[in-house]
C-alpha cells in the first residue's frame, strides 16, 4: 500500500466530498474556487489558463511536483480546483514539500 502525505489525504477528502473540479473547461463553470492545483506536466496553455483562473477566483495556484493523475487517479488530470475553503487551507498548510506556489504576476 502506498503511503500518502497529509496533503494527498486532504485532496482525497475533497474528492469524496465533491468539493473539486478537474479540467480547465469544468473549472470555468465554477463561480468560486479556494485553491487551484496545476500538474507539473501541464503544457504552456494550461499554465496560462490556470493563472487566468486563479486571478478570476482570487485564489492561490500551486504546482504539484508529481503528476496530478497519481493523486487524483484520473487520467490526463492537469488542473484541479478545490472549492472548500477549509480543505484548501489544509492542503496548503500540509503540502509545503509537495507544492510550489505559482506567481500570478499581478
Amino acid at each position: 500500500m502506498e503511503n500518502k502525505t497529509k496533503a494527498q489525504t486532504f485532496i482525497g477528502f475533497a474528492m469524496r466530498k465533491g468539493s473539486f473540479k478537474i479540467g480547465v473547461n469544468a473549472i470555468y463553470t465554477l463561480r468560486r474556487a479556494s485553491l487551484l492545483i496545476v500538474c507539473s506536466t501541464a503544457g504552456a496553455d494550461t499554465n496560462r489558463q490556470a493563472i487566468k483562473l486563479a486571478r478570476r477566483f482570487n485564489c492561490r495556484l500551486l504546482k504539484i511536483i508529481r503528476p496530478l493523475k497519481e493523486v487524483t487517479y484520473r487520467e490526463n488530470a492537469k488542473l484541479m480546483a478545490i472549492t472548500d475553503i477549509a480543505l484548501a487551507n489544509a492542503i496548503i498548510e500540509n503540502g509545503k514539500e509537495e507544492f510550489i506556489e505559482v506567481d500570478l504576476g499581478e
